[in-house]
């Protein structure tokens, strides 16, 4: 079964061009991969809140979140971030595990550790995982600086 996503996935910044849309089992793949990284140290609210805005943007039900759970817990971290085959979701995989890492405003040395192993097994090289990093890094604080710009000029 394939879930037909031409709109956007997993973020506003990712378009996914074919028309075919995304397996669903690498859907289900991704959100699983997202909940292992929450899972490490215990899932936070804004863990919870991160899963959940990706699940809004795909338009998924909550059977597939019930899926990736299941697959979270039984199946290889390996084997999850193989099934996603789509070379620039592999690359979305990788900053939105290092969103949910930071999603909680700190990383640990587990998390840190998983990082590094979906970064391994997504073949992403040192540079390109410093370089997605930086990315997040600055559109974080873009998205801060504009919230308080907003406040700043509402009061």
């Amino acid at each position: 079964m394939s879930l037909k996503i031409n709109q956007v996935v997993l973020s506003r910044d990712y378009f996914f061009e074919s028309s075919e849309g995304i397996e669903e089992n690498a859907i289900i793949s991704y959100l699983a991969v997202l909940k292992r990284i929450a899972q490490i140290g215990g899932v936070t609210q804004e863990e919870e809140d991160f899963e959940s805005t990706i699940i809004s943007y795909l338009g998924l039900d909550a059977s597939v979140a019930t899926k990736a759970i299941s697959m979270a817990r039984e199946t290889p971290l390996e084997t999850l971030v193989e099934n996603i085959e789509d070379k620039a979701l592999r690359v979305c995989l990788f900053r939105d595990t290092y969103k949910m890492a930071l999603a909680d405003q700190e990383i640990s040395k587990d998390e840190m550790q998983s990082l590094d192993q979906v970064a391994e097994y997504l073949s992403l090289s040192q540079e390109q995982t410093a370089k997605i990093i930086e990315f997040v890094d600055s559109e974080l604080k873009l998205l801060k600086d504009f919230s308080t710009l907003v406040k700043d000029m509402a009061s």
